[in-house]
């Protein structure tokens, strides 16, 4: 508040002189009130201080040409979500460039500065992934900003993300659907993506087998042993089921057989791989098949001792394919002779020399699925006869 003196005097006119001065009285000028409020802000979180320094006089309560502006107490800031005052510390009124505050009685009131929790905006593209035997999760979801929270997603069996979801992540060939869920943490809400494809296509494979080596048993024997692996990650698969082609030969060529070879012999297969819901089929490479020669039992009993001229007839076994055959040491003193009919061994003694010792050998040679049989050598002695 000023106060100012003054007093009044009339100048004189015609017929009237001037007038005496009046009294000395007070003339006072009171302050304008004013009240000014500081701005206030609302904005999402964004890892960033919000401050407001602005602020503005109330309606019409400034003289007409008279600016205000504030400053703000320090506490008058935020980083993280919530809410506090924004208020003033300071005010300035200006008429151009002279302060005139000092004409003003003024009162502040605050604002509020209010950060919100910020929703990320998630982002995750739709996948489409071969086979692989295992789980097949979905691409990573992204967010802006970076979300932070826990990421995981909800898989189902329809294309839309309807229905009740998968316990986890598919493993099968199948056209699903995947969403992202990104946890809330300070400063951020929770978050879902949209809904999206997750395609699970049938893998390629590739089937090796080695060579197979066999020995003759008088049945059909199948190879074994082919293997396949997933194109789609090298994984070999567990459980794979395979068809065999065998053919005459080694080179898979011609007609195919209609089995398994029975007999000994050079042959040659490869295998295919039986096709499932989740990959394709695949053939291996050609290899050798290779069925051996079973080795035959030869065997004989025979006497110790023969009595000229009294010739003995024993028998022999022989599993085999060969001819059997005998040699003697002596033809002079004994021969021998097979009939493979009833595998029986004859002996006779040709000449008597007192007591002399023989050797029969039983011989059998390489069949068709038999190899040679190891020898049976039978020693004999042939005594004088008595009269």
């Amino acid at each position: 508040v000023v106060t100012y003196y003054v007093k009044a005097s009339v100048a004189a006119v015609a017929n009237k002189t001037n007038a005496a001065s009046s009294s000395c009285v007070a003339h006072t000028i009171a302050q304008k009130a004013v009240t000014v409020t500081a701005g206030s802000g609302n904005r999402a979180w964004n890892n960033s201080a919000l401050t407001n320094n602005t602020c503005t006089a109330g309606s019409n309560q400034l003289v007409s040409g008279h600016t205000v502006t504030c400053t703000m107490t320090s506490g008058s800031t935020i980083t993280t979500a919530g809410s506090v005052d924004n208020e003033i510390s300071t005010v300035t009124i200006k008429s151009g460039t002279t302060d005139v505050t000092s004409n003003y009685n003024v009162t502040t009131a605050k604002g509020t500065l209010t950060i919100t929790l910020a929703t990320p905006t998630l982002s995750l593209t739709a996948k489409s992934a071969a086979y692989t035997g295992s789980a097949i999760s979905a691409n990573t979801v992204s967010a802006s900003p970076d979300a932070g929270g826990a990421k995981s997603y909800t898989y189902y069996s329809t294309t839309d993300c309807s229905g009740t979801a998968l316990s986890g992540a598919p493993t099968n060939v199948g056209n699903y659907s995947v969403k992202a869920t990104v946890a809330a943490v300070a400063n951020k809400t929770n978050a879902n993506s949209k809904c999206v494809t997750h395609t699970i296509t049938k893998s390629d494979t590739a089937t090796s087998m080695s060579a197979v080596t066999k020995t003759y048993t008088g049945s059909a024997q199948a190879a074994s042993g082919a293997s396949a692996k997933l194109s789609s990650n090298s994984s070999t698969i567990s459980n794979a089921a395979f068809t065999y082609a065998y053919y005459n030969g080694e080179s898979c060529s011609g007609t195919a057989l209609s089995s398994a070879p029975k007999d000994a012999g050079s042959y040659s297969v490869k295998a295919t791989l039986t096709e499932t819901d989740n990959y394709n089929e695949s053939t291996s490479s050609c290899v050798t098949y290779t069925m051996n020669q079973q080795a035959p039992s030869l065997n004989a009993t025979a006497p110790q001792t023969l009595t000229y001229p009294t010739a003995k007839t024993i028998d022999y076994t022989y599993d085999g394919d060969g001819e059997v055959t005998c040699e003697t040491s002596s033809s002079t003193y004994a021969t021998c002779s097979v009939n493979t009919s009833t595998k029986k061994l004859t002996i006779t003694p040709v000449k008597p020399n007192g007591s002399t010792a023989v050797t029969i050998t039983l011989k059998a040679t390489a069949g068709n699925n038999y190899s040679a049989a190891t020898d049976k050598v039978i020693s004999v002695t042939i005594n004088k006869g008595t009269c």
